[in-house]
């Protein structure tokens, strides 16, 4: 739906108006679409064979009318128009598999009355038939069903239709008048711009405007979130673009751009905007894998009744959509908040959501990329994480023993989807025999092997294809199965998603795939791994008319440009740091290496450094490490030599109450030395935030490169084929990056002061010198400890000289 101001009419489609005016039905997963299905011109043909008079397919008709002072536009296409001595029929076709599937209520007529409506009012026609087709695809029969309606009868229904769905139309007029001038008339939020931020707003505004592709680097201070999204924004006010998708790596990244959206509109911009949350973390029942299942959910059961009424208070009384809020909407409606929050984000201009709600085949948003790529700008933050996000999303597993298990469970008298469980387990037992002649068996009996292949499993979309038509069928049968057997319906259903994230990544399958086929005793693993997201991501793209691509470290461009599946068709920026070169204090040890085979020889020398770095001033620092156990290993040894320095070392896992009970040591006020002890990559190496005094030095302990692994190796041979450049693409660029990310915890402000220290033989290497960023260029080289710790004292005295004459 939109208010078209040149026109002055409220322009819809028919099945919005329909949706609006008479909200039904259940939520349910995918599975339970079964019975609606549009058909195809080979049953339209089919149809049209056992009519008797003209049949005419697919009409489009327009209308317009005038509803209590607004003018509506409403469109649609008639799936069949039938014209014969009896008079004019308006048909609508259905495919169902059985007799079984047809459901009819007055929502099956609806969408046939507007369409025999449109003919009765500007043909003048009294009286119109309507008519639905059921054709049944198991017994190949079609089941008519024929009503004959009035004109006065159908312009009452119709009439009845607008006017429920007025209270949304006015919202929509009110966009146009009110909303969007406002936004046109909006101002940078603030006071000033920053150094870099003018010109990265003009990057991302000329990226929409050109319908481009911009890869922006822009370091810790330049205002990013704001500059990225104050263009957009203006770009939306100008009608370059339909909505803006705020794509984020955390959760802490979208509050950035709620916080930007807010200030903006503080401004005066009426813009309504909405985070989407994971259905995990909001579901009120904790329904986990399973899907909306209406017969155990009363927020399922008769959402889309209650829905709109959410909807509209929403719209109605406020203009940001947090988790917190649609919580509580959703409780008092008694609606599911995750799918309140998609239905809610169709009237929103603005959307935070995480990036697998554009990038992932599992959870992409379908509503919006399924049929036609819209008019929208994604805006991707923190995009250093995409490729590797992405490779996620398009790598899956499947084990045998879930098949076995289930077979073992199924009654004999589930004879169609026992059938079907035991294929797709004979189809994975069956990746054994290419192995065979490497297999070994260890201690305890148990045999043990490995197969990768570039190819896909011979049979696999198939089998699992009929396997999951089966269990759909088997959900349809005895959905109103009672407790009892909720144990075998649970694992039907996570074996079922199961085999169709499969098959999904199966659809994408090309040469930048693997298959990993592992064997231990009677277990057998396929995995399908992507080496390189870089086409599907590309893919994704394509689905927006401009995609901004931004993080503070982006460094080399070219890597990430391919990477990202940008490639040579995307704009590249590169923005200066903002602060004071001289508030950091940059240092590299290049007398020691912390390769793998030399840790444990230099423990104390590293221990050392660690001292002398933070023994010019009290405060706290971090230390990053390229592992645990190397980590642990220097930890112990600084502890025992330093035993009146205050430390904490990262534990292994993830713990939100342990790190947030981490971050609090780092007081802003510190009359001592405080050390963390972290790991690279980990979730103290990026995305946290601590100002000012809280964090005044960072050591980076060696070069970030990740683990050697048999999946790296293979990464690094695809891209050794792709670009020459296998080691640098698989291990150096992305170590660098951590590097890079951990060091820019320490200046987050203007005014902030502190160290950086590189402990590394590496770090003087022309090939590593070359991925510095522009504001390292005052690094300086130091041999030993006795010279760090003068280097850095001289540093910190510059500071306190100057402190004490102001």
């Amino acid at each position: 739906m939109r208010y078209d101001e040149n026109s002055v009419k409220i322009q819809m489609s028919v099945d919005e108006l329909i949706s609006l005016a008479m909200p039904h039905g259940d939520l349910g997963t995918k599975r339970d679409s079964r019975t609606k299905n549009p058909v195809g011109t080979k049953i339209h043909k089919i149809i049209e064979k056992a009519t008797d008079g003209e049949y005419t397919p697919d009409l489009s008709l327009r209308h317009t009318s005038l509803h209590d002072g607004l003018y509506y536009e409403v469109t649609g296409t008639a799936p069949g128009i039938i014209d014969n001595d009896g008079g004019i029929t308006v048909d609508d076709v259905y495919a169902v598999k059985t007799a079984y599937y047809i459901d009819i209520s007055p929502i099956n007529y609806a969408k046939v009355k507007c369409f025999a409506h449109f003919i009765c009012d500007t043909q003048g026609i009294e009286s119109i038939n309507v008519r639905l087709a059921y054709y049944c695809s198991d017994t190949k029969e079609t089941k008519f069903f024929t009503k004959e309606y009035s004109r006065a009868a159908l312009a009452a229904f119709y009439n009845n239709l607008l006017e429920k769905a007025k209270r949304f139309a006015l919202l929509e007029k009110e966009k146009a008048e009110k909303r969007i001038p406002s936004i046109q008339a909006l101002c940078f939020p603030y006071s000033s711009i920053r150094d870099g931020q003018k010109e990265l707003i003009s990057a991302v505004f000329r990226a929409i405007k050109k319908k481009r592709r911009l890869l922006a680097q822009a370091p810790t201070g330049t205002g990013k979130t704001i500059s990225a999204l104050y263009p957009a924004v203006k770009a939306y006010g100008e009608g370059l673009c339909d909505k803006i998708f705020y794509l984020t790596a955390k959760n802490s990244t979208g509050q950035s751009a709620r916080d930007a959206l807010s200030d903006m509109c503080a401004a005066g911009a009426e813009l309504k905007y909405v985070s989407l949350s994971s259905r995990e973390s909001v579901c009120f029942i904790h329904c986990g894998n399973a899907g909306c299942d209406p017969t155990k959910c009363e927020y399922a059961n008769g959402y889309h009744a209650r829905a709109l009424d959410a909807i509209y208070e929403l719209l109605s009384t406020k203009s940001s959509y947090d988790k917190k809020l649609l919580l509580e909407t959703a409780k008092k409606y008694r609606v599911c908040p995750h799918e309140l929050s998609l239905d809610l984000s169709l009237w929103c201009d603005i959307i935070i959501c995480d990036y697998n709600y554009v990038f992932d085949p599992r959870v992409y948003l379908r509503r919006y990329f399924d049929f036609i790529n819209g008019r929208y700008v994604f805006l991707a933050d923190e995009a250093h994480n995409l490729s590797d996000r992405a490779r996620e999303m398009y790598s899956c597993e499947l084990s045998l023993s879930p098949f076995v298990e289930l077979y073992r469970m199924l009654p004999e008298k589930d004879k169609i989807l026992r059938t079907a469980t035991l294929d797709a387990a004979k189809l994975l037992w069956a990746q054994k025999k290419p192995m065979r002649e490497d297999i070994r068996t260890d201690e305890q009996g148990n045999e043990l092997g490995f197969r990768m292949s570039r190819e896909m499993i011979p049979g696999a979309t198939e089998k699992l294809k009929k396997f999951t038509d089966c269990c759909e069928r088997w959900f349809y049968f005895y959905r109103d199965l009672d407790e009892r057997f909720a144990p075998l319906q649970s694992k039907i259903s996570d074996l079922y998603f199961s085999a169709r994230e499969f098959l999904g990544i199966l659809d994408c399958y090309d040469e930048r795939f693997v298959t990993y086929t592992e064997l231990y005793g009677k277990e057998i693993k396929c995995r399908l791994f992507c080496l390189d997201p870089s086409h599907v991501l590309d893919i994704c793209m394509n689905r927006a008319i401009s995609t901004t691509l931004f993080s503070a470290t982006l460094t080399p461009p070219e890597y990430y440009s391919d990477i990202l599946g940008l490639g040579k068709r995307a704009d590249t920026l590169s923005l200066p740091s903002p602060f004071e070169r001289d508030n950091l204090c940059l240092a590299a040890i290049d007398t020691i290496s912390t390769r793998y085979a030399d840790r444990e020889s230099n423990t104390n020398e590293v221990s050392e450094l660690i001292a002398a770095a933070v023994s010019a001033k009290k405060g706290n620092y971090i230390v990053y490490f390229p592992s645990y156990r190397y980590m642990n290993s220097v930890y112990s040894h600084f502890t025992a030599s330093y035993p009146s320095v205050k430390t904490a070392v990262q534990k292994s896992g993830k713990d939100k109450i342990g790190t947030a009970a981490f971050l609090s040591q780092f007081k802003a006020q510190s009359d001592h030395h405080f050390v963390g002890f972290c790991v690279l990559g980990g979730s103290f190496s990026e995305g946290i935030d601590l100002p000012g005094e809280r964090l005044i030095g960072a050591v980076a302990v060696g070069v970030g490169i990740p683990q050697i692994s048999n999946e790296l190796n293979i990464i690094r041979e695809h891209y050794e084929a792709t670009y020459e450049k296998g080691y640098e693409y698989a291990y150096v660029y992305p170590g660098m990056n951590k590097i890079l990310q951990a060091t820019g915890r320490v200046i987050r402000r203007e005014g902030d002061r502190g160290i950086v220290v590189l402990i590394d033989d590496r770090y003087a290497s022309p090939d590593y010198i070359r991925l510095f960023p522009e504001h390292w260029s005052e690094l300086k080289y130091v041999g030993n400890a006795r010279s760090l710790a003068a280097y850095v004292k001289k540093f910190w005295n510059k500071f306190d000289s100057k402190d004490e004459n102001e």
